[in-house]
């Protein structure tokens, strides 16, 4: 005699496993790829330029005459070695 639907009855659970393991693997990837967009994106950013720098290249192109930059770079000089 049979009874019940055989190995049938276990076919949803089975679809089931199936979606969620596919499910878990979408979002398991869609991590990782975030996840390494983050760092590369923090890897990329320049190089912070000092105050002084910054200083240097707008005299450079112009845009402070010489007066105006020994007054700015005495300012930024003695903001990092303040004195006593």
């Amino acid at each position: 005699m049979h009874c019940g639907f055989g190995p049938w009855a276990f076919m949803p659970f089975i679809w089931f496993l199936f979606l969620a393991g596919l499910v878990g693997f979408l979002i398991f990837r869609a991590a990782i790829r975030n996840r390494a967009a983050f760092f590369n994106m923090q890897q990329n950013h320049p190089a912070r330029v000092s105050a002084l720098e910054i200083l240097r290249q707008r005299y450079a192109r112009g845009e402070i005459d010489g007066t105006t930059f020994d007054i700015m770079r005495e300012r930024l000089e003695g903001s990092i070695h303040p004195k006593e």
